[in-house]
C-alpha cells in the first residue's frame, strides 16, 4: 500500500480526534501489494497440482493508521497472477485457482482463509496473466495487523513441466475512521 495514502489518512484522522470532528470516516483507494519472481516449481507430465507460497509483510505499510487507533476494515477485491517466464505465455492449462492466506505464526488463532478461487472457464485468463475476482467480502483487517502473512497458491490443470516465475498482485479495497 502506498505510505503517502496514510500519511493523508492519519493526518486527517488525528485532525478528527483532535476535536474538529466527532467522527471521520475515509474510503482509502484502492490498492495492490505484490510479490515478483515467485519460483513454480514444475509437474511431472499428465496434470497435476501446482503448491507455492510467499510470505508478505503488509502491516509495515499500515503501521501508521494503527499506531493511531485508527478503525478500519479491508476485503480483497482480486488477485492477478502474472508469468514472468517467457516459458509460460499462457494460464490456459488452469483448471481451478486458489489463493488463501494465514499468518506466519503458527501459534495464532487466525484460520487460513480463502481469498480468491475460481473454476476452469471463470478465470480470467488473458495471455500471461490471470485476474481472479474475490469469493466473498470477509473484513481482512485483523489479518493486515498480524504482521507477516503466508499466502498459498494452489493451481489445479496441466501446468508446465518446466521451473517457472510468477508474480502475483493482490488489490483490497480500504475504509478508515476515527470516533473523538
Amino acid at each position: 500500500m502506498h505510505r503517502t495514502v496514510s500519511l493523508i489518512v492519519v493526518s486527517a484522522l488525528t485532525l478528527g480526534a483532535a476535536g474538529c470532528l466527532a467522527r471521520l470516516e475515509a474510503s482509502l483507494p484502492d490498492a495492490c501489494f505484490s510479490e515478483h519472481g515467485i519460483t513454480v516449481d514444475g509437474v511431472a507430465a499428465g496434470g497435476g497440482q501446482i503448491n507455492t507460497s510467499f510470505t508478505h509483510d503488509v502491516s509495515k505499510d499500515l503501521r501508521d493508521v494503527f499506531d493511531h487507533g485508527v478503525q478500519a476494515e479491508a476485503h480483497v477485491l482480486d488477485a492477478t497472477l502474472t508469468s514472468e517466464d517467457a516459458a509460460v505465455t499462457s494460464f490456459s492449462f488452469v483448471q481451478s485457482a486458489t489463493v488463501q492466506v494465514g499468518p506466519t505464526d503458527t501459534g495464532s488463532s487466525l484460520p487460513t482463509l480463502v481469498l480468491v478461487h475460481c473454476e476452469a472457464g471463470a478465470c480470467g485468463e488473458t495471455g500471461n496473466q490471470m485476474s481472479v475476482n474475490a469469493i466473498s467480502q470477509v473484513d481482512i483487517i485483523t489479518y493486515l495487523r498480524a504482521g507477516a502473512l503466508k499466502f498459498d497458491l494452489v493451481l489445479d490443470g496441466e501446468p508446465p513441466q518446466q521451473d517457472w516465475k510468477l508474480g502475483i498482485d493482490v488489490c483490497l479495497s480500504a475504509k478508515a475512521s476515527i470516533t473523538e
